[in-house]
């Protein structure tokens, strides 16, 4: 490894992204974000962008393309996070969905640039689990540091 270059961790971005443009136009969402639906396995997901009255930040737009890029990966990586802190619980056995992705939340502003998995979990009709990931310092690669579940 060369003095200059950071030690590798957590799931990297290269330069290839995944262009929105084909997905039709930015629509804003209910709580001030953008919003486009993107291909993800048989079905579409949500990714929600920080932004302005135009549209979604380029920078969150950019990372959000780069992260699509690599969604199996963060999927994976996500699920086995949920996984080690959830265990083998009966209520929590069940098939992990990928629902959406969220970058730019105020609620995240002091990660370095971070975004947000959400899942649903089959037995788990009312919750709605997030999976944090954030650029670590020093370091190449997002990391999973946190997770929350939200009641619906």
């Amino acid at each position: 490894m060369a003095a200059d270059e950071a030690p590798k961790y957590g799931i990297e971005l290269g330069p290839e992204r995944l262009d929105f443009a084909s997905f039709g136009p930015y629509r804003p969402s209910d709580d001030g974000l953008w919003l486009i639906q993107v291909p993800y396995r048989e079905y579409q997901v949500e990714v929600l962008m920080a932004g302005g009255e135009k549209g979604p930040d380029p920078q969150w737009r950019s990372l959000a393309e780069g992260v699509c890029v690599h969604i199996e990966l963060f999927v994976t990586e996500g699920t086995q996070y949920l996984r080690a802190f959830i265990g083998n619980h009966p209520l929590f056995n069940g098939e992990w969905s990928l629902e959406g992705l969220e970058f730019g939340r105020d609620a995240h502003e002091r990660r370095h640039k971070p975004f947000e998995l959400m899942f649903s979990l089959d037995r788990d009709v009312f919750g709605m689990w997030g999976v944090l990931f954030t650029e670590v310092h020093g370091l190449s690669g997002y990391i999973p540091c946190q997770f929350r579940r939200y009641q619906c």
